[in-house]
């Protein structure tokens, strides 16, 4: 039986910054919930996204590409993705300062 693989991308909460132990992580702990409910092994691979930067769509196509997930996960956080998405929609509609 083949493992279910699932992707996640995202910041610190994805990647575990600040917990003692990376298991409770909520993207481990999805993959212990669907393994328990689907009695099916599950592999997590967790990777950083941090939507400030450049665009991720390169890096994004290649651990797709790399990994062959059966499920994805986002998580951006609301100031990050906030800043980036509101200057560039204050810089097109006032122009760059």
């Amino acid at each position: 039986m083949r493992e279910f693989r699932i992707l996640a991308f995202g910041a610190s909460n994805v990647m575990a910054y600040g917990l003692d132990d990376p298991a409770k992580c909520w993207p481990m702990l999805v993959g212990s919930a669907i393994q328990a409910e689907h009695n099916h092994p599950v592999t997590i691979v967790r990777q950083p996204l941090f939507i400030e930067g450049t665009d991720p769509g390169p890096y994004i196509t290649k651990k797709l590409a790399e990994h062959n997930p059966d499920l994805v996960l986002f998580n951006v956080s609301g100031p990050s993705f906030a800043l980036k998405t509101v200057a560039n929609s204050v810089g097109r509609f006032a122009g760059k300062r």
